[in-house]
């Protein structure tokens, strides 16, 4: 994940809440700690509103976990997909995560379940901590995921910035997960709350993401088209 921050993004220190967290992260498991602090720092960032800004989101805030955390896209009618990733997640899957589906890292018969909780995400909207253990390749593998939900910079809710701690023996990749148990937090909608809107083109606050539509990737069997368009100076 690119560690590169711009001028002027919004900072809330993620270490001073480590140990000093109220509410529900302060609930949570202690086995955790991850999970929590950056619940914390996601919940300091709200000042007062419903769902903070992607553009709030400074890497400099996330430093400790960086590596475990990762930013998500869902448009309306259309699967979550990855938008940046930590090395760990990459580590685990063997992969570069970027574009595929959130639920590429979890058991094929666990992915429409896992699709209509992360709807409620966006939707709810509602915050969502999943405790995970590994497939029967890895089944020393536990940890958990929490996902949380952010505004794009037209006010509407279509990222999610995630996380996931995991332990155990993850070699070799891919390690894909199942899903135990689910603990979603629902958040109260704002009614008449404003949400400023910018230039995509232009925004630059928080961990930078590349603006290109998400192509499928092309497998070593896929066809090669009939027709190909040939330029005048090809």
């Amino acid at each position: 994940m690119d560690l590169q921050a711009s001028q002027g993004a919004n900072i809330v220190d993620f270490a001073k809440y480590h140990g000093a967290m109220t509410g529900s992260a302060a609930d949570m498991q202690p086995c955790q700690p991850l999970l929590n602090e950056v619940e914390a720092y996601w919940d300091a960032l709200r000042n007062g509103r419903d769902v903070p800004a992607r553009g709030d989101v400074d890497p400099r805030g996330l430093e400790r976990a960086i590596h475990n955390a990762f930013i998500v896209e869902r448009q309306p009618g259309t699967l979550a997909r990855v938008r940046l990733s930590g090395e760990a997640l990459n580590r685990m899957m063997g992969m570069d995560l970027r574009s595929m589906p959130l639920h590429a890292m979890f058991d094929p018969e666990e992915r429409a379940k896992l699709d209509t909780m992360i709807e409620q995400v966006f939707d709810g909207p509602q915050c969502l901590r999943l405790t995970l253990r590994g497939t029967q390749t890895h089944p020393l593998v536990g940890g958990a995921m929490l996902l949380l939900p952010l505004r794009d910079d037209f006010g509407q809710i279509t990222r999610a910035l995630g996380v996931l701690e995991v332990s155990g023996e993850m070699t070799p990749p891919p390690c894909r997960l199942i899903v135990e148990g689910h603990q979603p937090r629902p958040l109260t909608r704002r009614e008449g709350q404003q949400y400023p809107t910018a230039d995509r083109s232009t925004q630059t606050q928080g961990m930078e993401e590349i603006y290109e539509q998400f192509v499928q990737r092309k497998g070593p069997n896929a066809k090669r088209p009939a027709l190909r368009v040939i330029k005048a100076d090809d």
